[in-house]
């Protein structure tokens, strides 16, 4: 009986010094999805001054795989940090990163309010320029406004992140859904994003396959 009441004794002691660190994680509701390694597609499209996208050929194959490794997505996910509400956090992983002479664009989408808002990473010039932002489409995909935001590229690791604050994304708060949650990757012949007609080589994209994206419930 002694031993009995010793044990439970022990594990009692155990939980209450369990419980502040389980409940220490400051990581709210992470959203995580993956994607297939080697789905790299050779995209060749152009888009004109008038903002008409014209497609030229487009496959997935082991060359593309090969050439591109440095934008085939494997997963990206969303989170928040309990300790910092205002920002919404997100990251991409890469299945080999390499900066490439060319502009490479890792990107999230997502739709709130009925607008679509983006965060995503511009690099090219061997990683001379690398410019995080986030931001929102203002007509049709083909008007946008963007912020300069926080933002890593740990290169060894194959890791993009960034820390969005809610106030340039309509400033959704808890209970606020995020919708069509979709990650894509491009590489770009212009350096400069807002030339034109501009020459694409390259693209990766994460979504679902039988509707534009997921969704993501805000804790914070």
């Amino acid at each position: 009986m002694k031993k009995t009441k010793v044990v439970l004794i022990c594990f009692m002691l155990l939980l209450i010094c369990i419980m502040p660190v389980t409940n220490s994680n400051e990581t709210l509701n992470e959203f995580e999805k993956n994607d297939l390694p080697f789905d790299v597609r050779l995209d060749i499209r152009i888009t004109t001054k008038n903002n008409r996208t014209l497609p030229i050929h487009s496959h997935v194959g082991l060359l593309p795989s090969i050439l591109f490794k440095y934008i085939d997505i494997l997963s990206f996910s969303i989170y928040e940090d309990s300790e910092n509400p205002e920002y919404l956090y997100a990251t991409m992983q890469i299945r080999d990163f390499q900066f490439s002479e060319y502009r490479t664009c890792y990107a999230l989408y997502w739709t709130y309010k009925g607008i679509e808002y983006y965060a995503g990473t511009n690099t090219h010039s061997l990683g001379n320029f690398i410019n995080p932002i986030c931001g929102y489409f203002k007509d049709c995909n083909t008007d946008y406004h963007d912020y300069d935001i926080q933002g890593e590229i740990q290169e060894e690791e194959n890791i993009i992140s960034w820390i969005i604050p809610k106030e340039y994304i309509g400033n959704p708060t808890i209970g606020d859904t995020l919708t069509d949650i979709h990650a894509a990757s491009y590489l770009i012949y212009q350096k400069d994003c807002h030339a034109l007609p501009r020459l694409r080589f390259a693209s990766d994209r994460v979504a679902p396959i039988y509707s534009d994206g997921y969704s993501y419930i805000l804790q914070v």
